[in-house]
């Protein structure tokens, strides 16, 4: 009995274990699913598990064209500071630039993203954006990406131990009740369209910045085919006259289907006309001309590779260019400026007219190649300002092709006398009606604007503002203005500022909440991004009024201030809240006599179509590099030689593994080629005689990797070694005979294997 007793006992005692530890088991583990987005088109979640070591983080996605147009997700993942975290390796996603991107175009994608952290890793921010393939049409010859079709700039934030609570959140303690959060719903919004109006947008940002319209692709990347039945080789291809071991890509029209057929040609003569891969609507004319090919050397299992690219001078579809100058009091202040040197407005005349020259000679009136137009700012007040109640004074210039006009402007700036304040915000403004006046959409717009100093008016707002990490010095972004209608637009405000005396800080804060003359500035400056301007600026000789010197970093504030007014550069890693000047089209000029050569600059870097190019050419797995094989040079073909600073480098990366080319710049004709040899690892265990390997990896030229996202696939040429086959006679010779009897013990075994054997 008592022991019938006591086994109840123990029964009870491990049965309120189990329970216990039932009961006490981590919510966690169950791998709650957290729904970011659920709609027809997006649906995106993640889920959080707990291991001994670390947390697995798990992101669950599924992207489907409502429009039958092919799309290609994109992922961005940054911790707490908003740095991106180190990836895992993932099949059918590549790495570039900090983002995770799907190696191709499809209509419909569905996967995940399993990556670990250590514990104490509690929140990651999650960016994702959607770039969509819109394919050739009866009236569009042309294959359009359109990028960022979501167009949200606001991460989404996953959260370690966080239920679920809401579908398509942001960071509400970042932003609070200021930030609009859109779960749009299929029956209000039917697929991503990258023209629709801003309302429609899904899961916009409040203020975005403009990237989906400023750096859109300027070209459909023609990619190259391959087969894989012989290894893998181009399926469109050409052979060097007489050369049987290498196969090359063909070359052909970017906004046309298929590719050449030039089947051979003879690589021993320098020949510049055949196999170009070229981009550009003018096929005798193009923007953009690349060509990879290989040919056999002396020694059979070595092979000589050459990379060609060839640029232009900006043509189709055509730039348009304001100028927004400054003409306020402080242009023509001997403030620190030397004896005998000229003041801002001389520098900036002389600047202005030289550029206007330099854009003459490239320009095609018939094709109308460039349009420019200018506005002459300063704080727009009726008797102090130039053009302000003078009707002999002129300040605005529409856009116009015609060189007459463009002298016009050089010489309205010149005789205008420099008066008043910098209201910035309505320069800005003004600017974007001269761009609106003639509106084409396939036109690269660029805005230019030369000041010496920061904003001190603006209009006035009873805005809050809405945040947004791209503004300074309020995190804020600020609209209603109270501007009244163009072209008569309200007068400036120093927004009730105590000093009421030009200065660009505003004490006390204008409605609580605008501390700067810059934030209302950059907001509109952020309108013109969004409406796809491309802004410049050069800051020359800053000034600081006399009240704010005293201020800490007054003018460095000042500087952050203007460069960030100006287009972030397409290629700038750095997050809003850590970016700097040179993340911008921004040039901070200190010495009035240093304006041409920046001018010098800014102009060819709009004007050519491969700016601060980058080639990347890794090698293929069976080759290796043959040492010091590597050269560079500029094809002799009548068009300027390289200037030294735009002299292109050439480098060894990967333990000398991947060719790389950078600093690349390519004006009309400018051509240069890209030479080195290979050889094939033929002592390879797993080399094959008579197989095609490629001589290298994805091959890519990154045409203007400051402004746009263009990445653009060379051709990569296989080649094959034979080795010959030859017979060597074996015979055994048996010493097995005793009485006349051969294998006389029986010994001889079914069969004999010889092997050959090398010796160093």
């Amino acid at each position: 009995m008592k022991k019938s007793n006591f086994l109840i006992v123990i029964l009870l005692f491990f049965s309120l274990i189990v329970d216990a530890s039932l009961a006490l088991m981590p919510a966690h583990a169950e791998k709650e699913e957290i729904k970011l987005v659920d709609e027809n088109f997006l649906k995106l979640s993640y889920v959080c598990e707990e291991e001994k070591d670390a947390v697995q983080w798990q992101v669950k996605y599924k992207c489907q064209s409502e429009e039958g147009e092919q799309q290609r997700l994109k992922f961005r993942l940054t911790d707490e500071k908003d740095k991106t975290i180190d990836y895992p390796k993932l099949d059918n996603l590549i790495e570039r630039d900090g983002w995770l991107i799907e190696r191709s175009f499809s209509k419909k994608t569905e996967g995940q993203l399993t990556f670990k952290r250590n514990h104490s890793t509690k929140k990651l921010r999650l960016y994702v954006q959607v770039d969509q393939q819109k394919k050739a049409d009866k009236n569009n010859k042309d294959i359009e990406i359109q990028k960022d079709i979501l167009e949200r700039t606001e991460p989404f934030i996953l959260e370690y131990g966080k239920t679920q609570k809401k579908t398509a959140t942001t960071d509400s303690s970042e932003r609070k009740k200021e930030t609009r959060m859109s779960s749009v719903s299929s029956e209000e919004f039917i697929g991503p369209k990258i023209n629709e109006k801003k309302s429609r947008n899904f899961l916009m940002s409040p203020a975005s910045n403009g990237s989906s319209l400023m750096y859109r692709s300027s070209y459909q990347n023609k990619e190259p085919s391959y087969k894989e039945d012989a290894g893998k080789y181009p399926e469109f291809s050409w052979q060097p006259a007489g050369q049987t071991n290498v196969i090359n890509h063909q070359g052909g029209l970017s906004n046309q289907i298929g590719w050449e057929h030039e089947g051979n040609w003879n690589v021993e003569r320098d020949d510049f006309s055949k196999s170009y891969i070229k981009y550009g609507d003018d096929a005798d004319n193009a923007n953009i001309q690349i060509r990879k090919y290989a040919q056999e050397t002396d020694q059979p299992d070595e092979f000589k590779i050459k990379l060609n690219i060839r640029g232009n001078t900006t043509y189709k579809p055509g730039v348009d260019i304001v100028f927004l100058l400054d003409n306020s009091q402080s242009m023509i202040s001997n403030s620190d400026i030397r004896p005998g040197d000229a003041n801002r407005k001389d520098n900036a005349n002389v600047a202005f007219e030289k550029i206007v020259d330099e854009l003459k000679k490239i320009n095609e009136p018939t094709a109308e190649n460039i349009r420019i137009g200018a506005e002459i700012f300063s704080d727009y007040s009726r008797y102090q300002s130039w053009g302000g109640n003078d009707t002999s004074q002129k300040r605005k210039f529409k856009l116009s092709k015609n060189p007459d006009d463009w002298d016009d402007m050089v010489s309205e700036y010149k005789r205008a006398t420099s008066n008043g304040v910098t209201f910035t915000q309505r320069g800005l403004q003004e600017a974007k009606d001269i761009f609106d006046a003639s509106p084409s959409s396939d036109r690269h717009k660029l805005l230019f604007v030369l000041t010496d100093g920061a904003p001190n008016r603006s209009w006035t707002t009873s805005d809050r503002g809405i945040t947004n990490l791209e503004m300074f010095p309020d995190l804020k972004y600020f609209t209603n203005f109270n501007k009244g209608s163009k072209p008569n637009y309200n007068a400036g405000s120093s927004l009730h500022s105590n000093t009421e005396r030009m200065t660009t800080s505003i004490s006390p804060a204008y409605n609580g909440v605008i501390n700067s003359h810059i934030t209302t500035t950059n907001s509109t400056a952020m309108d013109l991004k969004n409406s796809g301007i491309e802004i410049h600026t050069i800051a020359l000789k800053l000034m600081i009024n006399y009240l704010e010197e005293n201020i800490p970093n007054v003018r460095e504030n000042q500087i952050r201030g203007l460069y960030k007014m100006s287009t972030k550069k397409a290629n700038a890693t750095n997050n809003p809240l850590e970016d700097n000047a040179s993340d911008f089209h921004f040039y901070d000029v200190s010495n009035g006599n240093d304006l041409l050569s920046y001018f010098k600059n800014w102009y060819e870097t709009i004007i050519r179509t491969v700016d601060k190019g980058v080639v990347t050419d890794p090698l293929g797995d069976m080759v290796v590099l043959v040492p010091g094989s590597q050269s560079m040079r500029q094809i002799e073909n009548g068009a300027p030689l390289f200037e030294a600073e735009a002299e292109p480098n050439i480098l060894l990366e990967n333990k000398d593994r991947q060719i790389k080319v950078d600093n690349l710049n390519l004006s009309r004709n400018q051509e240069i080629e890209i030479e080195y040899k290979v050889r094939l690892k033929t002592d390879d265990a797993s080399f094959v005689s008579g197989r095609w390997y490629p001589t290298n990896g994805r091959t890519t030229l990154e045409p203007t990797p400051e402004r746009t996202t263009d990445l653009l696939d060379f051709g990569v040429p296989s080649v094959r070694y034979q080795k010959k086959n030859f017979v060597i006679p074996v015979k055994k010779v048996w010493s097995d005979e005793h009485q006349g009897t051969d294998d006389y013990w029986g010994l001889r075994p079914d069969k004999v294997t010889a092997t050959l054997q090398s010796k160093d």
